[in-house]
């Protein structure tokens, strides 16, 4: 009895020293790399990237981007999976496949996609240029957060899609029993039920895309609009002892806009937390 308690002591800490290792020490190290400067450990590099122009307009870039990009994502995500879910239309399995395909297909293939479909000699330009309208220049922050909003429109269909599939038909049932319509039972039953599927996907819509590296490295650095991503790459290829603890002092700032993103995720799926009692 002693030697399975030993056993399971022992499974039980290498087990806890692997989550360590995996999860918390590179996080630590790259915390303590933030700190290091050339008089020893303290804020100078948060301080001095705080002062540039650059990190502020990057900062503010990267909250925008993933911000827009994540409403694209949950509007577009949302009515997909409500078509797909309480619709009669044909063929919902090419429609979901059509909707699963920035999922499949790697962001910077997407890019080069859009890129070539709206260039400045395209088609699409020269109809827009020729009633008026002007041409769309891709190779802006609107084109970034258009692009990153269609790849992370899959991640908010799948949430969103699932819960639907879960929601008991009685509920809806009932609602048109007492009387009301299908637009209030809707608004008021299933998208009550959804809503913390549509925050768990816009959530994962919002990292995605403050995590994303090809779309603003193909699209902004050569318009000079910075992102965090993209300025992490080059803090941290540029030369001088300062290269990689200024890059990961970004990491932190960047770190700290995901953890913000997803208390309030956090806080939002508690303010509705009564909805998931359908799972009971």
């Amino acid at each position: 009895m002693k030697h399975k308690k030993v056993l399971g002591s022992t499974g039980l800490q290498l087990f806890y020293l692997g989550v360590f290792l995996v999860f918390i020490a590179p996080i630590v190290r790259l915390l303590f790399m933030s700190l290091k400067g050339s008089d020893g450990y303290g804020l100078s590099n948060y301080q001095v990237l705080l002062q540039e122009k650059r990190t502020r307009e990057a900062i503010f870039n990267t909250i925008l981007i993933a911000a827009s990009s994540t409403m694209i994502a949950i509007v577009a995500g949302s009515g997909l999976a409500l078509a797909a879910a309480y619709t009669n239309i044909k063929r919902k399995r090419l429609l979901e496949l059509l909707v699963l395909l920035p999922f499949i297909i790697p962001s910077y293939i997407i890019t080069l996609s859009w890129s070539g479909f709206l260039s400045k000699k395209g088609i699409v330009n020269q109809i827009l240029g020729a009633v008026g309208i002007g041409p769309v220049n891709i190779y802006s922050i609107g084109g970034i957060l258009l692009v990153i909003g269609i790849c992370n429109i899959p991640v908010v269909y799948m949430s969103v899609i699932h819960m639907l599939r879960r929601i008991p038909r009685d509920l809806e049932w009932a609602s048109r029993a007492c009387g009301f319509g299908l637009s209030y039972t809707l608004v008021h039953v299933d998208l009550v039920q959804v809503l913390p599927a549509i925050i768990a996907g816009g959530l994962l819509a919002f990292l995605s895309a403050i995590d994303n590296f090809s779309v603003p490295a193909f699209l902004g650095i050569s318009s000079g609009i910075p992102v965090l991503s993209t300025y992490i790459y080059e803090k941290a290829i540029g030369f001088g002892p300062d290269a990689f603890p200024l890059a990961a002092a970004l990491s932190v700032l960047l770190s700290v806009i995901a953890v913000g993103g997803t208390l309030m995720e956090t806080a939002l799926v508690g303010k509705n937390g009564k909805s998931e009692s359908i799972k009971e």
